[in-house]
């Protein structure tokens, strides 16, 4: 199974990306980590810790409040700690079984891979760029209330160190469909071939020596089983 990831500031378009990709593959399917990451932070013991150190008020509808801590770093940097080993060994899991089910592709999409090991797992890793003029835009569409401040506060309370990593593919976003179509074909073009040649190491933007080490390991391993395929036939 091909393993996509893609990260980027909140608004950049990230799960917009993550599923026009999966519509246009065969047998692919998307993991939202933010999804794992709410379910995490709504566990019973995670509430009662969090409620013991800043009271009840952080509660919603007897949920942590996600406004509240998206606009707290205090607050935000003590729930990843408490549940940041779990997000990655729950989405090891959910990989394993979009494998075991026969998934062809799967790409997951957080803002905070840089933050982890998921993100040199990737087969192949994409970051989403945006003006911030036109992420606010997307921003207020979901949440009405965000504010150039509000949206510049969230960045800083979540602190991805995006610089920290290099990338397969930096894409800069215009929230334009046709953009949006070329990047899928390129990357659906690497899907399709499950593996990447040398010559397709030459499109990426800014690949890391780790990512590069891998792909041409993947082209030995490969190369190896050709081989061997052929010296079987010449037998024959």
């Amino acid at each position: 199974m091909i393993l996509v990831g893609i990260t980027g500031k909140s608004g950049s378009g990230k799960s917009y990306f993550a599923q026009k990709l999966a519509e246009s593959i065969e047998k692919s399917s998307v993991i939202s980590i933010d999804h794992i990451f709410s379910g995490l932070m709504n566990n019973g013991q995670v509430i009662d810790r969090i409620v013991k150190e800043y009271g009840q008020s952080i509660l919603k509808n007897g949920e942590i409040d996600l406004d509240i801590i998206l606009n707290n770093k205090e607050i935000f940097s003590k729930i990843y700690e408490i549940i940041g080993k779990d997000i990655v060994s729950e989405v090891d899991k959910e990989l394993k079984e979009r494998e075991k089910s026969g998934d062809k592709a799967c790409i997951m999409e957080w803002w905070g891979l840089p933050n982890t090991d998921l993100i040199n797992q990737c087969d192949c890793s994409i970051y989403m760029q945006a003006n911030s003029t036109e992420r606010l835009t997307a921003l207020k569409k979901r949440e009405k209330y965000m504010t150039q401040e509000s949206m510049n506060e969230r960045d800083n309370v979540l602190g991805a160190d995006y610089a920290s990593k290099e990338y397969d593919l930096v894409i800069q976003n215009d929230y334009e469909e046709k953009t949006i179509a070329k990047v899928v074909d390129l990357v659906k073009e690497q899907i399709k071939l499950k593996r990447f040649s040398v010559e397709e190491l030459a499109t990426f933007k800014d690949r890391s020596m780790e990512g590069k080490s891998r792909a041409l390991n993947k082209i030995e391993q490969s190369k190896k089983v050709e081989d061997k395929n052929k010296q079987n036939e010449g037998k024959e």
